[in-house]
C-alpha cells in the first residue's frame, strides 16, 4: 500500500477473489475486468495501483471489508490454499 490509500490491481482482485468474488479480465479491453458476486455484477476498470476512492467503491459494491485490501492476510484463505 502506498501512503496515498492507492493499492495494487493483484492485491485487489487477490482480495475480490478470497471473499467470493469472481473476477475475470476482458480480453478485448486492457485493465477491464468482469466481476462478479451473486447476483451483482459490474465490468470496471481496474488500474495498477487501484486509487482510495476505487476500492472503497469495490469494498461495498461487493461487500468486502475495505481493511482486507490493505492487509491481505487478513482475507479469507482461498479454497484451495491450506491453512497452518
Amino acid at each position: 500500500m502506498a501512503d496515498d490509500g492507492s493499492v495494487s490491481r493483484k492485491t485487489v482482485i487477490e482480495v475480490l477473489q478470497r471473499n467470493g468474488a469472481e473476477v475475470s479480465e476482458q480480453s478485448d479491453k486492457a485493465g477491464m475486468f468482469l466481476v462478479v458476486k451473486g447476483e451483482i455484477f459490474e465490468v470496471v476498470t481496474i488500474p495498477d495501483p487501484c486509487n482510495r476512492r476505487l476500492v472503497r467503491y469495490l469494498s461495498r459494491k461487493f461487500t468486502t471489508y475495505i481493511h482486507h485490501f490493505y492487509n491481505p492476510l487478513m482475507a479469507p484463505p482461498a479454497p484451495d490454499e491450506s491453512v497452518e
